[in-house]
């Protein structure tokens, strides 16, 4: 079953990279947010692919949520604007992040693809350009894929079934 974990968490890896897109070009979020968001997501992607065992604790992610709380306020009043909508944007970015660093229990999985539905939807709200649309579709197949690709592998982990998985699902 760590094989099905790891290809999971390189799964939402990717789709992570691919949901914020839309972002920068709408003015919602600036382009050093999204590299340093990037950069904490490639990081993931890393050391899910050595097979890094060691994740983020309860109390790590307790604290360092504790520690945003007050930056969230300071982002919020000062730094932008008078506009809540990059404040709330940026909170959600540092969500995906931490809740992929926190990856442990089956259920996490789920609830950072629910996190990364929310950025996703996020990304489309604030978009006006008519070329969002290719964008829309190609995200729609990625998650029609990434759902696909994780029920598939619930059932070979229901099953019994431990060792890698084939690379193509069966239809």
């Amino acid at each position: 079953m760590i094989a099905f974990g790891r290809e999971k968490r390189l799964l939402l890896g990717a789709t992570a990279l691919l949901a914020p897109l839309p972002l920068p070009l709408n003015d919602v979020v600036s382009w050093p947010w999204l590299i340093a968001y990037g950069a904490a997501v490639v990081t993931f992607l890393v050391r899910a692919a050595r097979g890094v065992g060691a994740w983020l604790p309860t109390w790590a992610v307790n604290l360092v949520g504790a520690a945003y709380l007050a930056f969230f306020v300071l982002d919020l009043a000062v730094l932008s604007g008078g506009r809540a909508v990059a404040p709330v944007v940026h909170l959600l970015l540092f969500a995906v992040v931490i809740k992929l660093s926190s990856l442990g229990r089956e259920r996490d999985k789920w609830q950072a693809l629910i996190a990364l539905l929310f950025l996703f939807l996020a990304a489309m709200a604030t978009s006006t350009h008519f070329a969002v649309v290719i964008y829309l579709a190609a995200f729609c197949v990625v998650m029609l894929w990434l759902l696909v690709r994780f029920a598939y592998l619930h059932l070979l982990a229901t099953f019994g079934r431990s060792d890698r998985p084939p690379t193509r699902v069966p239809v």
